[in-house]
């Protein structure tokens, strides 16, 4: 994603959340707690929309697999 579609926001979270992500990032080779923030929230919208639409994406991806 280029620099103009991105907007800058504000987050706070506790001391024990952030440290926890920050072994993650070293972890899995994240760049930076942006890409890991960004890559946690496309996953748990990907998750919810796939709970929302579960019978017909699961039909779908089980057939594909």
């Amino acid at each position: 994603m280029d620099a103009e579609n991105k907007q800058r926001i504000s987050l706070y979270l506790d001391k024990e959340t952030v440290a926890k992500m920050d072994s993650f990032i070293k972890q899995y080779g994240y760049r930076s707690r942006n890409d890991f923030v960004s890559s946690a929230v496309d996953n748990l919208i990907a998750d919810k929309l796939l709970g929302k639409n579960d019978t017909i994406i699961s039909e779908k991806l089980s057939k594909a697999i």
